[in-house]
């Protein structure tokens, strides 16, 4: 493996600073979780999972509701990687892992969707994703309902 690639997937910036900053706590000596050990996502995220009460802010999947969903909770940025404030945690939302890949083309298409970012609070930054998020999400259950929702369960075949 190439070092910023794992299993064929490059690894941003972010993903290497942030594992860099595992191992040197991790040798150090240093506790790099306050409340569990390991070196697990949900502390990177749990702030801002907090301050969202584990709830998407798109769908509203509740992370408190079942393990499975608290699974799927990831953090969104709201701002494209060139904004200063992109890393400011006020800037990261609770979001489903659909919802944060559901239009992964979001940012990149911003000029051409008209999109402003710039001087938008939080909240206005995910209500003007929302209709996005939620029209791809649309077409996944169309889909689901037509491909996979009555698909026989192989296993209730009595052979």
């Amino acid at each position: 493996m190439k070092g910023g690639e794992r299993m064929g997937r490059k690894w941003s910036q972010e993903q290497k600073d942030h594992m860099r900053e595992i191992m040197r706590a991790k040798y150090s000596g240093e506790n790099t979780s306050p409340s569990y050990g390991g070196e697990s996502l949900r502390g990177y995220s749990l702030k801002i999972h907090q301050r969202d009460n584990f709830k998407c802010r798109y769908c509203g999947a509740d992370g408190t509701k079942s393990f499975d969903t608290w699974l799927s909770l990831s953090c969104d940025h709201l701002l494209p990687k060139d904004n200063p404030n992109r890393e400011n945690d006020d800037y990261k939302v609770t979001a489903c892992r659909f919802c944060n890949e559901a239009d992964n083309h979001y940012l990149d298409e911003a000029e051409k969707r008209s999109l402003k970012f710039d001087g938008l609070s939080p909240d206005q930054l995910v209500e003007q994703r929302r209709p996005y998020v939620l029209a791809r999400r649309e077409e996944y259950k169309s889909f689901w309902e037509k491909n996979v929702k009555s698909f026989p369960n192989r296993h209730d075949r009595s052979d």
